[in-house]
């Protein structure tokens, strides 16, 4: 152990939103999709404010069983939702707040 806790992490660790979804992309492969969406966050270009609002960014998701998802920040929260389809109808739509 202590020469895991002695060992400096070399970890490039993602800085606002924008980093976060492009590195979670990557991370997730094939069944996910970058959908960039980028804007200032109210004309600012604060990596803080990036974190709170978002950067309009998205990804799409694709699970083992065909469904899709949408994971996107906005208003200081993350969302995980299903994307509509034509059985649901998009009615079926839930949030995930982590703030």
């Amino acid at each position: 152990m202590d020469i895991l806790i002695s060992t400096p992490c070399t970890a490039v660790m993602p800085t606002n939103t924008h980093e976060t979804l492009t590195h979670l992309a990557g991370l997730l492969g094939d069944s996910a999709t970058l959908i960039p969406g980028c804007r200032l966050p109210h004309g600012t270009d604060s990596a803080h404010q990036d974190f709170q609002d978002g950067c309009g960014c998205r990804i799409e998701l694709t699970g083992r069983d065909n469904a899709a998802w949408e994971l996107r920040r906005s208003d200081a929260a993350w969302y995980l939702m299903p994307l509509a389809s034509p059985q649901d109808g998009g009615s079926d739509l839930s949030g995930w707040n982590s703030s």
